[in-house]
């Protein structure tokens, strides 16, 4: 190679980077790609929080526009308790979660029922701590409203957002009656504001999503032992930067069979991660690109 190619090809590399920025991406996956953008903690400081909800509304949008995938959001329990548990009370009228498990590679996953210690607490053998039951244990939000469940639980440390091929089963048939007709029946105008049909029947066509046994087909080995998992609805891959280092294409190409895109909230990596099964660069820097023409620069630590 000539020095003058050489040069050129280092060029292209730091334009590459550059377009990206704050976001890094990780060198030697051929078969997947993974992105990290570095927060000062968890919970994430208010200035970079901010940026990150704009920057993530963003990308949905052009996930969903530019490669036809749809959004599932789930929440790590270990993340709401304590900092955000009455707002997640207050919130799961509207957002429906669903409990599911979380698995991480390579741990020993805890029980997530465990009768046996009642007795020892109440008779003050052990002390009661939540974490033991709550850490390994999520949620996914029934409801479509992202923006709302991310503008509440994004920054503690435990959202992550799976994106997916639609699923034609999740689809509902139109409503057979006149919403609007029945909207302003003084009978059962306010019945519909308190319980709306049309989201009612959307929420329970969302419990047919093919995700769901999918998840536990992928993963349920790992919790053969665990009382109560044979019940979860769903198992949530909570993984790290380690994970899709360590990992053998071949998992990899498994976790990318339930997901083609994949956020993670990673206190591990003290950090944002961005996965997806094809090479997304381009779309990343489309969305950058959107952010620094409305002057948002990343307030980075």
């Amino acid at each position: 190679m000539s020095r003058n190619a050489s040069s050129r090809g280092t060029k292209a590399t730091a334009t590459a980077r550059s377009a990206i920025h704050p976001w890094r991406r990780a060198k030697n996956l051929a078969d997947c790609c993974l992105f990290f953008l570095p927060v000062g903690g968890f919970p994430i400081a208010s200035l970079q929080r901010e940026w990150l909800l704009e920057f993530l509304q963003r990308l949905v949008g052009s996930v969903r526009n530019m490669l036809g995938l749809r959004l599932e959001q789930f929440i790590n329990m270990s993340a709401v308790y304590p900092l955000r548990h009455s707002e997640f009370v207050s919130a799961s009228r509207q957002m429906k979660p669903l409990p599911g498990i979380c698995w991480r590679p390579g741990a020993t996953p805890r029980q997530t029922t465990v009768e046996e210690d009642l007795q020892a607490i109440q008779d003050g053998k052990k002390k009661f701590e939540l974490s033991d039951y709550t850490a390994d244990q999520c949620y996914w939000f029934i409801s479509k409203s992202d923006k709302e469940q991310r503008d509440l639980f994004f920054g503690l440390g435990g959202l992550t957002l799976m994106f997916m091929k639609p699923d034609p089963n999740t689809q509902p048939p139109d409503f057979p009656f006149p919403l609007a007709k029945l909207q302003s029946s003084p009978i059962y105008g306010e019945i519909i504001k308190q319980f709306n049909p049309v989201e009612m029947l959307a929420e329970a066509y969302s419990l047919q999503d093919a995700f769901l046994p999918q998840s536990k087909a992928l993963f349920a080995d790992r919790f053969s032992q665990v009382p109560g998992s044979d019940r979860a609805k769903f198992i949530l891959p909570l993984l790290s930067s380690q994970d899709f280092f360590t990992s053998t294409a071949e998992e990899r190409k498994k976790w990318f069979d339930l997901f083609g895109v994949y956020i993670t909230e990673s206190p591990v990596d003290a950090g944002i991660l961005l996965a997806a099964c094809s090479d997304i660069q381009e779309l990343l820097a489309s969305v950058m690109q959107s952010m620094t023409d409305a002057g948002l620069d990343y307030p980075e630590a």
